[in-house]
């Protein structure tokens, strides 16, 4: 709940801040809004955040990869698939890059609704463990917890970017984001833990994909 509250807040003003830059991405609002010798390290310091961030998360499909989907692949195959899929995106335009991620989005959904109702209403899914779970929700979160459930929201960042190709954007109805991040936030941490219980759970890696695997669907049914 601190994170649902402390996310839709940063969405709230981070989007009213750079509402006041119509058309301009975090590089021209530095260009335009701070002198020089200020805009110039921020952004290299924003750049290198980006890089680290969008490696850790390279490399982290790269060994889902070889684990899960093609075990005999050659690791470094792997890595330049993901590489020329990336270095091909990054040259799309921005509304490009929009519409195609609201076209796949649209494709994807359903899918994603559809798995998460079979997962909640399959006879191997313990509620008993959820409700346990839902015993310590008046513990006093530490911060990595807070930190790990805020990153739920943070998809606001990227308008540092997509800012370009919105004017006049305006933000309506928050209480539906907050809504969906709860949604989100509950099935993420719940439906784990009512396959494996409280205890097994913390046993495994890659935990939603030993989940995914526990998910019994037949004929797609």
């Amino acid at each position: 709940m601190v994170a649902v509250v402390t996310g839709t807040l940063f969405i709230y003003l981070f989007t009213k801040v750079i509402n006041k830059f119509p058309g301009k991405g975090l590089p021209e609002i530095f260009a335009s809004a701070l002198p020089r010798l200020l805009s110039s390290p921020l952004i290299l310091i924003y750049a290198v955040l980006w890089y680290l961030a969008g490696a850790l998360i390279l490399l982290s499909f790269v060994d889902i990869t070889l684990r899960f989907v093609s075990p005999d692949t050659h690791p470094t195959a792997v890595l330049l698939g993901f590489l020329a899929v990336v270095c091909l995106c990054s040259r799309i335009d921005s509304l490009s890059l929009l519409y195609g991620l609201e076209v796949t989005l649209g494709i994807t959904l359903p899918l994603i609704l559809y798995t998460t109702v079979k997962a909640v209403v399959n006879p191997n899914f313990s509620w008993d463990a959820v409700l346990q779970m839902m015993t310590y929700s008046l513990h006093r979160p530490d911060m990595n917890s807070i930190a790990a459930a805020t990153f739920t929201f943070s998809g606001y960042i990227n308008m540092a970017i997509f800012n370009r190709v919105f004017h006049g954007l305006k933000l309506k109805h928050v209480w539906i984001l907050s809504l969906e991040g709860l949604l989100v936030l509950l099935v993420t941490f719940h439906v784990p833990i009512g396959y494996h219980g409280t205890v097994g759970v913390e046993r495994h890696v890659y935990t939603w994909f030993t989940t995914a695997d526990s998910i019994s669907i037949e004929a797609f049914g």
